[in-house]
């Protein structure tokens, strides 16, 4: 939290003011103004600075004011940022219990996530820095070695770097690459249709925080897919896309 303040204040000279605003927002919280609070602290996200522990004051000043599908897309962006969040997981958990439609939410299965668990398991910062990190850790071991030829234990770090880079380097590109978009319903109540249009014929109906995979999206409209296999088009008006 502290790290936090800091880096707010570089930007003190910015008009928002993002240290006061943060301090007013929790005091917001503090006295029961949730609604004002939410507010506060979506301006800091939309100001850059987006963290963990702001999605999670902003999911937990929406849960307060009664918006359950607000609030599970913020704990969800917040572990987009940090998977590892103890507070932001159990919040999350706590709100899916809440949810009227009994649908799993969109994820990896157990044996994948214990078979990639770097990927998994970081957020999509800190993989880009750990595979900074590996990468010069990697060249520099590669430079000692055709320096100092012979030596094993060269050989053996160059492997053990090369690996992980490898592994990092390949789950940046994948996130890049092929983006997982997750969709929270907010509307106390949505239609899902067979086409993108309100005239098709309604599929079934979802209810506020069910969480899904956007498939595809076409203007208006997302195509999205539960984890029963049911499918059909949504407005997104009435979706919080959240990047996994």
């Amino acid at each position: 939290m502290i790290a936090l303040l800091l880096a707010m204040n570089v930007h003190a000279a910015d008009p928002i003011e993002p240290a006061q605003l943060f301090l007013q927002a929790n005091t917001d919280h503090e006295a029961g103004r949730h609604a004002a609070a939410a507010e506060g602290y979506q301006t800091l996200i939309d100001a850059g600075l987006a963290s963990a522990p702001i999605h999670l004051n902003l999911g937990n000043a929406l849960l307060r004011d009664e918006q359950l599908g607000e609030a599970i897309a913020s704990y969800r962006a917040g572990l987009a940022l940090n998977p590892r969040h103890a507070d932001l997981t159990a919040n999350l958990a706590y709100c899916r219990m809440q949810v009227a439609d009994a649908v799993t939410p969109p994820g990896a299965d157990p044996l994948q996530r214990t078979l990639l668990f770097w990927h998994h398991g970081l957020g999509r910062q800190e993989i880009r820095l750990a595979a900074g990190v590996c990468s010069v850790l990697f060249w520099l071991a590669l430079a000692a070695r055709r320096l100092r030829p012979g030596r094993e234990w060269l050989t053996a770090l160059c492997w053990g770097l090369g690996l992980p880079l490898v592994a990092l380097v390949g789950s940046a590109v994948a996130r890049a690459g092929w983006p997982t978009t997750v969709g929270v319903v907010l509307e106390p109540e949505i239609s899902v249709y067979t086409s993108t249009t309100t005239d098709a014929v309604v599929r079934f109906k979802l209810h506020e925080g069910v969480e899904s995979e956007v498939v595809e999206v076409r203007g208006e409209w997302a195509h999205i897919a539960l984890s029963d296999g049911k499918r059909g088009w949504v407005e997104r008006a009435g979706l919080a896309e959240i990047p996994r």
